[in-house]
């Protein structure tokens, strides 16, 4: 919405719906005032009160979101880091058998040709 017609709706919504009322200034800002005329328009708030407290609520809900989100995120890179050190594992583990069966041969060919000579 540009910023002219957004304005025009502001005004008209606080003549409309507001008038005589205080703004606290925390809702004095264009997302606050969208969705404060969101509600009214579409009969979710009937007052600046009912529009503070579900502009409220859904900032904490957004803020729980983001929260879930970040945990999401967290797990997805647990889950890639436990897969690299998983299979960094099992190619040590293939590196150290490698080394056993030489070196079992390694002993074997020792001791042969000691009985050998």
């Amino acid at each position: 919405m540009r910023f002219k017609k957004l304005k025009k709706h502001a005004e008209h919504f606080l003549e409309s719906n507001l008038e005589g009322a205080e703004i606290p200034k925390v809702f004095c800002n264009t997302n606050a005032l969208n969705r404060f005329t969101h509600y009214l328009d579409n009969f979710l708030a009937e007052n600046l009160k009912e529009c503070a407290n579900l502009y409220h609520r859904e900032q904490e809900n957004e803020k729980i979101l983001q929260g879930v989100q970040t945990l999401r995120n967290e797990i997805s890179e647990a889950k890639r880091a436990a897969q690299l050190a998983a299979e960094e594992a099992a190619s040590a583990h293939a590196a150290a058998n490698e080394a056993s069966y030489y070196a079992v041969n390694a002993a074997d060919e020792a001791r042969s040709s000691r009985h050998n000579h």
